[in-house]
């Protein structure tokens, strides 16, 4: 049958199918694209249209539930339609999964590593042990003892996730390109922050040229905009005047 079967009509005319086990073959899971008329006896009608050159009509009728509908092809087959929402659960195996909020809850943390200004962190031996094994977690003090707070945060941040803090700051990322090189495990993380500086002065370039074309626009504008002149300087009578504006506006 064809229970079980998610029905996706875009703005645009197209119809996508997820198909349940059992329905792949149906003539219906084969359209493409669709169509909504009314009728002049208030029915809405939707054809399903581009299976070999043929079209499939159901008729919609309306149940007693606004998220329900029932489609029915005369000769055919009666559907009851359900409205979903992306916010249903689904399978939990596509769930991202991180190992973060163990860090930031600290809940059966076995191992306590202290940052220059006091500041602990509760961390889990086994997790770090998996993240950079190289290093000896045993030790007294641990490894990353002794640096600044914000660098032992996106250091354990990044071996609990893979992946540099959203809130990072370019003078922490270099702090931690630096506190780091004694730890040769921990390449992948400097390579990461290295990539993250490079990354922001792109970023900062863009900024600044797009700044800088902003700023040559306007002064061409001011340039070109006319302004109360007398008629024999104006830019359309006083040839000399354009031609001085035209190359000021080139030269921006």
């Amino acid at each position: 049958g064809i229970e079980g079967t998610v029905m996706k009509l875009d703005e645009g005319g197209d119809v996508t199918w997820t198909v349940s086990p059992g329905a792949e073959g149906l003539p219906l899971v084969s359209c493409e694209t669709y169509d909504v008329f009314h009728t002049s006896v208030s029915n809405v009608i939707i054809r399903f249209g581009a299976y070999q050159g043929h079209v499939i009509e159901f008729r919609v009728d309306q149940t007693e539930s606004p998220d329900q509908m029932l489609m029915t092809c005369e000769g055919w087959c009666l559907l009851h339609c359900r409205r979903t929402t992306p916010s249903e659960p689904g399978n939990a195996m596509d769930a991202s999964f991180s190992l973060l909020p163990a860090l930031e809850d600290g809940y059966f943390s076995d191992l306590t590593i202290v940052a220059s200004n006091d500041k602990k962190f509760a961390v889990h031996s086994c997790i770090l042990q998996l993240s950079a094994p190289e290093l000896d977690w045993a030790a007294e003090p641990p490894p990353l003892s002794g640096l600044r707070e914000d660098v032992v945060g996106t250091v354990l941040h990044y071996l609990y996730a893979e992946c540099l803090p959203a809130n990072l700051s370019e003078a922490t990322a270099r702090q931690c390109i630096s506190a780091v090189a004694s730890y040769p495990s921990l390449t992948p993380f400097t390579t990461l922050c290295q990539h993250y500086l490079r990354n922001m002065a792109l970023k900062q370039q863009i900024v600044s040229l797009v700044s800088d074309m902003h700023t040559c626009a306007s002064h061409i504008i001011q340039h070109l905009s006319s302004k109360p002149a007398p008629a024999s300087d104006s830019l359309n009578t006083n040839p000399a005047k354009l031609c001085f504006v035209v190359r000021q506006s080139l030269r921006e």
